[in-house]
């Protein structure tokens, strides 16, 4: 984000009516009135959000009251408000006495009848507390313990997927070096010297440590993790029990899980004034073409939309014709 009016462009694209005066708004599609950007708090007006993009903006916290005590009464006596309002007195005595009454309701709910009994419930609160306290202190070993243990098993994992590509190291790195001390000169007779001391590559547990066997056993790892890579990646354009290149249309779940997502993308070129290669690929996920048809010499182009799979939209529009004519005649 480079500016201000990026931020409003982006919003506009997204489509937001934005409304620029003294104080700027924003209103969302299906929004009755606008809403003042400030509303939101102080970190959403316009000063402040030019703030944020540029990275200098340093929230505002409020400040924290130097008197921390606890006033459940008035002092009538040292408020000078008291003495110069008899307004602001006479609420001050009905507020005292309803603390008051709370406070008597409060101890005789839970029978404190003696300053003693009072001591009592502090010290039983006090005693839950301390309880409390070690069984949070006793959670949080335990979940450090957890992370303990998830690390582990996931170095345990890590090792286990690698597995492989450490064994086709090791494997081809003790064949190359078979074949390198292999005798003669000539690639025929260094393969059956090869092979004729095969059996021995593998007397010594420890690998080459030659340059050119540790390269030829990191190609091979590499290698076979660069093939592992490339099936996981095409496997997602594969569905299961299917053939590959067949194209399906949309099932009912699958529509209306995205439709509201190929609807968002529709609604960012209602105004289109030229269609590119950029806007195909916001729409289009791929175009598959059928093997022709012996009878009629034709092929069948089936378009893959993203989001909502093959979906045929004549045959969308027809049905919705029919239903509205059904209800029509029916009304």
């Amino acid at each position: 984000m480079k500016d201000f009016d990026e931020l409003l462009r982006r919003l506009q694209e997204m489509g937001y009516e934005i409304k620029q005066g003294k104080y700027i708004s924003f209103r969302a599609a299906g929004q009755e009135r606008f809403t003042r950007a400030k509303t939101l708090g102080a970190a959403y007006t316009k000063e402040a959000i030019k703030e944020r993009i540029k990275g200098v903006y340093i929230a505002k916290s409020k400040p924290l009251r130097e008197d921390k005590k606890i006033r459940l009464v008035v002092d009538l006596e040292n408020s000078i408000k008291a003495q110069q309002s008899a307004g602001y007195e006479r609420r001050a005595k009905i507020h005292n006495l309803k603390q008051a009454a709370k406070s008597m309701n409060f101890l005789t709910e839970n029978k404190i009848e003696y300053y003693s009994d009072l001591e009592s419930k502090i010290a039983d609160i006090m005693t839950s507390h301390d309880a409390a306290a070690r069984a949070v202190k006793e959670v949080e070993q335990q979940g450090s313990g957890c992370g303990v243990m998830k690390q582990q098993l996931d170095m345990k994992r890590l090792i286990l997927l690698n597995l492989p590509y450490v064994f086709a190291f090791y494997f081809v790195d003790k064949i190359a070096a078979v074949f390198r001390l292999a005798p003669g000169s000539a690639f025929v007779e260094k393969l059956t010297g090869g092979f004729a001391n095969f059996g021995t590559a593998f007397a010594n547990p420890l690998p080459s440590f030659h340059p050119m066997d540790l390269l030829v056993g990191v190609a091979a790892g590499l290698l076979l993790k660069l093939a592992v890579y490339i099936k996981g990646k095409n496997r997602k354009k594969f569905r299961q029990g299917e053939e590959y290149g067949s194209a399906r249309w949309g099932r009912p779940e699958d529509i209306k899980t995205n439709v509201k997502a190929f609807i968002s993308v529709v609604k960012k070129y209602t105004d289109m004034q030229e269609l590119d290669a950029s806007i195909l690929r916001e729409f289009i996920d791929r175009i598959e073409v059928s093997h022709t048809d012996k009878k009629s010499k034709t092929r069948e182009i089936t378009i893959v939309y993203n989001f909502i799979g093959a979906f045929d939209f004549e045959r969308a529009k027809e049905k919705a014709q029919n239903t509205t004519q059904k209800q029509q005649r029916t009304a």
